[in-house]
Order: structure tokens, then sequence, then C-alpha cells
């Protein structure tokens, strides 16, 4: 009988040890979960939806910016009108006070000429940029659009991907967009500039005048972002979200070679006596002329 006792009593406690440890393993495992610690992507994202639902915390708002600028460079000889245009939505994290961007969608272009004199010939070679971007952010890598705590905005969000515009004068590789209106504008609430409302509605303008290596820019920012709910916002985050993927599956199409032709302007004209040619290069390709005027820049340096 004792025998029996001692048997029955060693099976309880194994039995409340192993439920003990199956206990605090489960717990340990929901602590990890909760801290991000060990959990999968999907996990962790789901943790993180799940936070965004304490209005307490989090606010959402819709947002555009819009910067267009043009642009002159004495060096090469360049100008252009350059077009930039995204969709974004931002999360207000009020223990931050700053908003940070969960998904944007962006579109560049730059159109313009960059003219190459050729011996008595000047060679306009059309300058033709264009890009789309689609990124989704996690918790940790979201970038920063508008800090209230030291009353900025940033004009241009930092992507994942860096290069992500063709040009037609570069068929080789992708090359980073020239936005024009770089760095951090104050924001004060300004008559005619801002109108800041937590998210519930931003309204920002402001001029660009910036120059730099590549030349001189001249034009315009601005941003608007108006509220939406959280129902709306995971929508969008969905939508973000399955661009994001097909953008990271997307194969950018090189430039067709069959474009306009460069135009080419006559220096004889008007009654001026041509110069002997001194080049031969074939105007229409567009790779030669710009290594040439290349060339030609780093001659003149080093004669300098």
């Amino acid at each position: 009988m004792e025998k029996n006792i001692i048997i029955g009593t060693i099976a309880v406690a194994s039995a409340v040890l192993i439920g003990g440890a199956i206990y605090q393993a489960s717990n340990s495992r929901e602590i990890e979960l909760k801290s991000g610690e060990g959990a999968t992507q999907e996990q962790k994202e789901a943790l993180f939806r799940e936070e965004l639902k304490d209005t307490s915390k989090y606010s959402f708002c819709l947002g555009q910016a819009k910067i267009q600028t043009a642009y002159t460079d004495p060096v090469l000889n360049s100008n252009g009108q350059i077009d930039y245009q995204s969709k974004e939505l931002l999360v207000l994290d009020k223990q931050r006070n700053r908003f940070l961007v969960l998904g944007i969608e962006a579109k560049y272009t730059n159109k313009g000429t960059v003219a190459m004199p050729m011996g008595d010939l000047t060679t306009n070679v059309p300058i033709d940029e264009r890009g789309t971007i689609s990124e989704y952010y996690s918790k940790n890598e979201a970038p920063i659009r508008i800090d209230y705590g030291s009353n900025s905005i940033f004009t241009v969000i930092d992507t994942r991907e860096k290069n992500w515009v063709i040009s037609n004068l570069d068929e080789s590789q992708k090359v980073s967009p020239a936005i024009g209106c770089p760095g951090v504008f104050a924001l004060d609430n300004a008559p005619g500039k801002d109108l800041l409302a937590g998210s519930d509605n931003i309204l920002i303008d402001r001029e660009c005048e910036m120059s730099d290596i590549s030349g001189k820019y001249s034009g315009e920012f601005s941003y608007r972002c108006t509220a939406v709910d959280y129902r709306q916002a995971e929508s969008l985050m969905d939508e973000f979200k399955t661009k994001d993927e097909l953008y990271k599956t997307k194969d950018l199409t090189p430039f067709d070679s069959s474009q306009e032709k460069p135009e080419i302007n006559d220096a004889s004209a008007g009654g001026q006596t041509p110069e002997p040619e001194k080049s031969q290069a074939n105007p229409e390709n567009v790779q030669d002329l710009l290594q040439q005027i290349k060339d030609d820049m780093k001659a003149d340096q080093t004669s300098n």
C-alpha cells in the first residue's frame, strides 16, 4: 500500500513538473513573440499590425509628395525638367511624435537635352529618364517623413532600392533619381506654407533652390496628407505590400533604339564660315558622344 502511495506521489509530482515545464515554455514563447524575438517575419508583421490598432499610440494619413524642378548644368551644357510624385501611407507614432512611411509608390521623369559641340556642329542629345518604385516597410525599417519633435519634413525618402531609374544615356544600368530638392524643410505653420493638424490634415509648400556639382535646380516641393482610419490603412498596407512583391520581380525594359534622333544645329548658319570638322563621330550614337565630351573635359582639366 505504501509502495502504491509512493508511486502515485511520484507520478503526480512528475505531472506537475512536466506541466510546469510546458507552461513555462509556452509562456516564454509568448513573451518572445510579443517582443519579436524568435518570431517569423509574418508573425512580427501580424504583431505590428495588431499594435497599430491602438488609437492612443497611432494614427494614419494618406500622403502625396510632388517635386517639380527645372535644372541647368553649365559643365555638360544640359537642361531639363524633373517631375517626381509619390503616394505614401504614413503612420503617426504619437510617443515619438513623428510620421513614418509604411508604404510608398513613386514615379520619376527627367526630360531635357545635353548640347555637345562636335567641331563646327552642336549636337543636342535628348535626355529621357524615367522610373517607378514600390516599397513596403516593416516596423524597424520605416523611413521618417515628418518629425514633429524637430519641426521638420524630409523632402526625399531614403528607399531601400537606391537605383531605380533607367536612362537613354546609359542603358546598361539603372541610376538613382536626381530629385533636385533633397534635404529638410523646417515647419512653422507659416501662412501660405504650412497647415499642420496632427494627422488629420497636412499641407506643406516650399520653393526648391539649390546648386551642386550636377547643376542648378529651381522648382517647388509640396506635400499633402489626409487622415485615414485603421481599416483604410490596413487595406493600403496590403496594397503596398503586394506592389512591393511585384516590383521585386519587375524587369525594367531598356529604351528602344529607334527613339527620336538627336537634333543637329549647323554652326555655319547665318553666314558664318564653317571650320573643318574635328570629329567624325556618329551623332546618332549617344554613348560615343557622351564619352567623347567626357574625354575632352578630362583633357582640358589636365592641360590646366
